[in-house]
């Protein structure tokens, strides 16, 4: 990622107020740069993008991961059919069988929202099932409602269920029914996108709640699911793109592409040796223009070296801090005039 700045301006202090440390404008200093890092950043998308590569040196599933892990990112997670698509349009063999990274692990049952920092004193280990629930097979992608009584019952994702959505701004959680029936992806694509996740129900006066705001009778989607099929790199999703009767062998454990079968999915034995496919993750780089005004010291020499290259190197710092991922480059942009800075005056105020 490149930002290019062009300063608009370095507003003098306020004479009257001369008596402000060194210590105290560099604080305010670094104060600036943090907040219009988070500002800078908030217009550019830090999502990678997935590229993918086809080994065709054959090796068992566990071989073919170390080798994604080490060349690459990992074994190939394939999320949704945009990824499929993105697969099949690579041009492959229709012959190709390889491995990706889905894999048994006999299941767990995950909240949609994964913030530790939302579930505090094993409030993600809170159940409050129907009798005799859950019933889930061994090759079952199963996801949670709540029964009009409060209680909850798992069931197949592609039910039509109204789901129920979570707000959450720090500590505080808001739940939203929404009036419309959904898949348990798609109310959970619809609850990401609109509010913060489907409702995550971490105790009884949560549970409650929840039961006070759904209409009398009604059930609805909360955003407890289990898949019993993990893909490598330790995410797990509800999205399947299974091969007519697959999976069918509780001794295959691993995952294969039938690219002539439209990219479709089987159980294999992780000890066959196959091609395989990887994936890396690539941020794509961006350039943006950014304007920034700085209230400072107007006997501050930004023509000063090493001032430029200390605010520079500052202003890089916090924006790496907030990015976390993926290099940031910082240019200055020079005006018709050759110059960066530019000071500006304004009028005094008593």
């Amino acid at each position: 990622m490149v930002l290019t700045f062009c300063m608009l301006g370095i507003k003098p202090r306020d004479k009257h107020r001369q008596f402000q440390t060194e210590g105290e404008e560099r604080t305010m200093m670094e104060k600036v740069l943090l907040i219009f890092a988070a500002s800078a950043l908030s217009a550019v998308s830090s999502r990678p993008a997935r590229r993918y590569h086809v080994i065709y040196d054959p090796k068992n599933w566990t071989e073919a991961q170390s080798y994604c892990r080490e060349k690459f990112t990992d074994l190939a997670t394939v999320d949704n059919m945009d990824d499929v698509n993105i697969l099949m349009n690579m041009g492959l063999p229709t012959t190709l069988v390889p491995w990706i990274g889905l894999y048994y692990d006999g299941g767990t049952w995950q909240w949609s929202m994964t913030d530790k920092d939302f579930f505090k004193q094993d409030g993600a280990n809170y159940r409050y099932w129907y009798p005799g629930e859950p019933i889930s097979g061994w090759n079952n992608v199963q996801c949670v409602y709540m029964y009009a009584n409060g209680l909850w019952n798992d069931a197949p994702c592609d039910w039509l269920i109204k789901p129920m959505c979570s707000d959450v701004r720090g500590s505080n959680v808001t739940f939203v029914h929404i009036n419309t029936l959904m898949t348990w992806p798609v109310a959970q694509s619809y609850c990401r996108e609109h509010y913060t996740d489907l409702a995550s129900v971490r105790n009884s006066a949560e549970n409650q709640k929840i039961m006070d705001l759904k209409p009398a009778g009604e059930d609805v989607w909360i955003g407890l699911a289990k898949t019993s099929w993990t893909w490598s790199n330790g995410s797990t999703t509800t999205f399947q793109y299974w091969s007519e009767t697959e999976p069918n062998d509780q001794t295959a454990a691993c995952v294969v592409v039938f690219f002539g079968n439209s990219g479709k999915w089987a159980d294999a034995r992780c000890e066959q040796l196959r091609p395989f496919i990887c994936y890396e993750e690539v941020f794509p780089v961006f350039k943006q223009t950014l304007r920034l005004k700085m209230v400072g010291n107007s006997s501050l020499d930004l023509d000063d070296p090493t001032v430029f290259a200390d605010l520079q190197q500052q202003l890089q710092q916090k924006l790496r801090d907030k990015r976390k991922n993926g290099d940031i480059k910082v240019n200055w942009r020079k005006t018709a005039d050759g110059k960066i800075f530019h000071k500006t005056e304004e009028e005094d105020r008593f």
